[in-house]
């Protein structure tokens, strides 16, 4: 599918029409498409895809294939967005520009983000609090400054310091 129609998947539920034939009539399904076309721009404005519109999503790098996902989850206009390791296969620089966006979704939309990521400068870096699993234990839960320098956090993702004779 393109682009933009992996996004339009995602506004179906917020597109209403009196039904498919009496819509054709009256013209209010071509009112609907251009609508909801228009709200599908305004998502991949925001995530700075929208030059990709009409291109084919695995013909994209992955990075780009990520942000189309994001796109079609927030043209469901969640008030929770939930992301299970949106930086998992990511560089530095998309990953960074991940952080940027997620800050942004928070910000100017409203929206709030529950995110289970390994990558510890992004969730530091962009999180309000912090909860840790150790083998589906909770660790430790606090402020990023907090659960960085936690004994049991270090122990669970750096391991054990040795002491050498």
């Amino acid at each position: 599918m393109k682009v933009i129609d992996n996004v339009l998947v995602g506004l179906h539920p917020h597109i209403k029409s009196s039904g498919f034939i009496s819509g054709m009539l009256k013209g209010s399904f071509r009112e609907t498409w251009e609508r909801s076309e228009d709200q599908a721009f305004q998502v991949m404005d925001l995530l700075g895809i929208s030059s990709f519109h009409s291109r084919i999503v695995g013909s994209l790098p992955f990075g780009i294939q990520k942000l189309v996902e994001l796109a079609r989850a927030l043209a469901l206009r969640p008030k929770l967005l939930l992301l299970d390791e949106p930086a998992a296969g990511m560089n530095e620089q998309e990953t960074r520009e991940l952080s940027k966006l997620i800050m942004e979704i928070r910000e100017e939309i409203g929206v709030t983000v529950l995110m289970v990521e390994h990558d510890m400068n992004l969730v530091t870096g962009i999180s309000d609090r912090i909860c840790v699993l150790d083998s589906g234990a909770v660790i430790c839960q606090g402020l990023p400054e907090e659960v960085s320098k936690d004994k049991k956090v270090i122990e669970a993702y750096l391991g054990k310091e040795e002491v050498l004779a």
